[in-house]
């Protein structure tokens, strides 16, 4: 759970799975195929509600109250915190096609993928995160929670 004042706590407690999707950044070039192990041969894409770009809880007052537990409610996250989530991480901010996350050149080597298992809308798989067109594509089927807290050492938050 991440912790923060009033009305900064927009995804407090909600957040488990999104904090596994941030484990899930892959380097270029091992983004998996569309077909991958005969799952799904044309990609599905599902269209992201658009992200906010303004709030009532300012950077500093964020960085102030941040704290971290391990603590989240069993409740599934809407699409559009988790759009808002994705965005965050690794959304285009402007025309040129630069993003949240800084990168050296304006290279953006990095590309985030998430591993649902709990999104209002999305069916349970792993989905890449298209930045310039705020959308996810499914890439595998299948709810691989379980699996991933696994290879996480067996840590819960990370298994549903």
């Amino acid at each position: 759970m991440i912790v923060m004042p009033g009305n900064c706590s927009v995804l407090a407690a909600r957040v488990p799975l999104l904090l596994l999707v941030m484990l899930v950044l892959a380097v270029t070039g091992s983004r998996a195929s569309d077909a991958d192990n005969g799952e799904p041969s044309m990609a599905q894409t599902i269209p992201l509600p658009e992200p906010r770009h303004d709030s009532s809880c300012s950077i500093e007052q964020a960085l102030a109250h941040r704290r971290s537990t391990r603590e989240f409610l069993d409740e599934p996250l809407a699409l559009g915190e988790a759009g808002q989530l994705l965005w965050a991480a690794q959304g285009i901010t402007h025309g040129d096609g630069l993003r949240t996350a800084p990168s050296a050149g304006a290279l953006y080597p990095l590309e985030l993928y998430l591993l649902a298992g709990g999104v209002e809308g999305l069916e349970p798989g792993t989905y890449h995160y298209d930045s310039a067109r705020h959308e996810l594509r499914l890439r595998r089927r299948g709810d691989f929670r379980a699996r991933t807290a696994n290879a996480a050492l067996g840590q819960e938050w990370g298994g549903g």
